[in-house]
C-alpha cells in the first residue's frame, strides 16, 4: 500500500511519501494541530527527521509551525487551509485507487 500512496501523492501533489504521511496525520489532528513531538512519535520519524519533512511542508504553504502556549519548549505544527485541501485531493485519490484495486476481488 505504501507503493500506492507514495505513487498517489507524488502525482497527486508531488509529495514525496514522509511528506503525504505527515500531511495527512496533520489534516487528521484532533483540535487541528499535533506538537512536533507527539507527531514524530506517532509517525515514527525522528525529531530532526520530522524537522525536515515540516521544513518541505511549509516551504510549499502546506504546514505552519506555532508556539505552544501552555508549554514554550514545544512547537506546535498544523495543516494549513491549502495543506488540508491538497491532503482531502489525496484521499480522494487513494479512495480511487482502493476502489479499482478491489473492483476485481469484488466482482460482479
Amino acid at each position: 500500500m505504501s507503493s500506492v500512496l507514495e505513487r498517489r501523492s507524488h502525482k497527486c501533489a508531488g509529495l514525496g511519501l514522509a511528506e503525504a504521511e505527515a500531511l495527512l496525520r496533520l489534516a487528521a489532528a484532533k483540535g487541528g494541530r499535533y506538537r512536533m513531538s507527539q507527531l514524530a512519535v506517532e509517525s515514527g520519524f525522528s525529531q530532526s527527521g520530522l524537522s525536515r519533512i515540516v521544513d518541505r511542508l511549509e516551504g510549499r504553504g502546506l504546514a505552519k509551525r506555532s508556539a505552544d502556549h501552555l508549554d514554550r519548549r514545544q512547537t506546535l505544527v498544523a495543516a494549513t487551509p491549502l495543506g488540508l485541501t491538497v491532503a482531502f485531493a489525496l484521499l480522494t485519490s487513494l479512495q480511487e485507487e482502493s476502489a479499482l484495486l478491489m473492483a476485481p476481488v469484488a466482482g460482479p
